[in-house]
């Protein structure tokens, strides 16, 4: 199971969704695409500060403040999560635990 916990300036990912082995997880394949879609589109389309930090089983993206463009990368992030998680519910799970808006 992939958990997804999100704060007011972090969303962390951890775990393996399971859903089929190594290779072949096609909900592991759909998270992965969704965090570095993310990470390109931040840097390619924003000049936010966003950090990205990878290690085998875990993801985690943080931030001081977002702009209206950095947010709404954010919950388009949020959404494509939100949508695996209730196709996939045995294999992502994603808490919110505050909004995330944009700094003024």
């Amino acid at each position: 199971m992939t958990f997804v916990e999100i704060t007011k300036n972090k969303i962390m990912l951890s775990g393996h969704a399971g859903y089929a082995p190594l290779g072949q997880d096609i909900v592991c394949a759909g998270i992965s695409t969704l965090v570095y879609t993310l990470e390109n589109s931040i840097t390619a389309y924003t000049d936010e500060r966003v950090g990205f930090s990878y290690a085998d089983g875990k993801v985690t993206i943080t931030w001081q403040k977002l702009g209206c463009d950095g947010a709404l990368l954010v919950h388009s992030f949020i959404c494509g999560l939100t949508l695996l998680a209730e196709s996939y519910p045995d294999n992502i799970k994603v808490q919110t635990l505050t909004t995330i808006t944009a700094a003024e």
